[in-house]
This record gives structure tokens, C-alpha cells and sequence, in this order.
């Protein structure tokens, strides 16, 4: 049984980073979509199911911050990593407060990106089976006393 491939959405006003990025992750066997810009973006990321975006905090006409804010409207558990050309330690916390899973400085080292991208895709799967999990703890907490009762009543009517 083959498994479906993830999907990755890619955000960068350069179309040779989108490219660069998109052929990399193509041959780690993810599908890819780009987009040249955040309106692009949302377009494209609406009635589609990503399992993450990555774009460039710099962009023209709507930076990274305020596109994973729209698009966090729109799907507020979709994994998130910003893309910077920026390494202070001041950007690096700034993608994070805003809610970013991660973030990638360029030129993007190729074997880094794919540790952070497996990271965050694996991360978000696990977050995604947390409330299946409650559910299923709390039905076996909730059916204990059940069985308890009903074994009373079977050994104190049946068993005489």
C-alpha cells in the first residue's frame, strides 16, 4: 500500500528559491506547489489540503507575518516554517512568536531543510492524533466503572 504523498506549499517572491526549493523537495517524494506571492497563495492554498507552507517573511505587497496570520484563519493547525535571509537572533525570535513551527535562513542548507521539514511534518502528525487519543482514554475511563457495575450485577443475579 503506497502512502500519499505530503503536500508543500512554497511562498517566495523569487521564482528561482521557489524552483530551487521545489526540485529538492520533489526528490525527497513530496508534491509541491509554488506561489510567487502571499495573495497567490491564499489563492492557491484554499480548497487544497497542505500539510505545510513555507514562504519568505520579505514580500511585496503582504509580508510573511501577515500572510501566515490569513492563512492561519483559514487552517489554524497547518504547519508553518518562515523563510529568511535574515540570521539575527532578533527575526529568528520574532517567526516564532508569531506562531511559526520553524524557520530557515538563506541559502538554505539542503540537508538542515529536510531535517526541519520531516521535524515539523512529523510533529504536526503526532498533535493531529492527541485528540483521538483523549477520546479513546476517556471512553476506556468512562467504561471501566460500566463493566464493574455490570459484573455486579451478573455475580449477585446470575451467580447464586
Amino acid at each position: 500500500m503506497s502512502r500519499k504523498k505530503k503536500k508543500i506549499l512554497i511562498v517566495d517572491d523569487e521564482p528561482q528559491v521557489i524552483q530551487m526549493l521545489s526540485d529538492l523537495l520533489v526528490s525527497w517524494g513530496y508534491e509541491v506547489r509554488g506561489a510567487q506571492s502571499a495573495h497567490e497563495a491564499l489563492d492557491t492554498f484554499s480548497g487544497n489540503d497542505f500539510n505545510l507552507v513555507i514562504a519568505d517573511i520579505r514580500m511585496p505587497e503582504m509580508d510573511g507575518f501577515e500572510f501566515m496570520q490569513k492563512l492561519r484563519e483559514l487552517d489554524p493547525q497547518c504547519p508553518f516554517i518562515f523563510l529568511t535571509g535574515d540570521a539575527s537572533e532578533e527575526t529568528a525570535a520574532k517567526t516564532l512568536e508569531a506562531g511559526a513551527d520553524d524557520y530557515l535562513v538563506k541559502p538554505v542548507n539542503s540537508s538542515e531543510f529536510r531535517i526541519r521539514i520531516e521535524r515539523c511534518l512529523k510533529h504536526h502528525t503526532h498533535i493531529k492524533r492527541l485528540p483521538v487519543l483523549r477520546g479513546v482514554n476517556r471512553a476506556l475511563i468512562i467504561s471501566i466503572p460500566l463493566w464493574l457495575i455490570l459484573g455486579y450485577l451478573i455475580a449477585k443475579f446470575v451467580i447464586k
